[in-house]
């Protein structure tokens, strides 16, 4: 049982600044989002900016960091 963060549509630096004030919480157990990680890429994508290798790489580079920047807000609400 717990919260979880909304993403909509922010940008990561948004959603990071939201990990840090949530990082003490007790109930706070994850995120959800979808539009932050795949949205622009794939408007570069439909649009033939880039290709399908591409959009998988930017795809997976935008989860990984806010899964990076996650743990991160994690590990200092351990540490203090």
């Amino acid at each position: 049982r717990g919260v979880v963060l909304l993403g909509l549509n922010a940008s990561i630096d948004t959603l990071a600044a939201g990990f840090r004030d949530a990082q003490r919480s007790r109930t706070c157990r994850g995120f959800a989002v979808g539009r932050t990680i795949f949205h622009e890429p794939s408007r570069a994508w439909l649009a033939g900016e880039i290709d399908d290798a591409e959009l998988v790489r930017r795809i997976r580079a935008n989860f990984e960091r806010l899964i990076d920047v996650w743990r991160a807000a994690r590990t200092e609400a351990r540490a203090a």
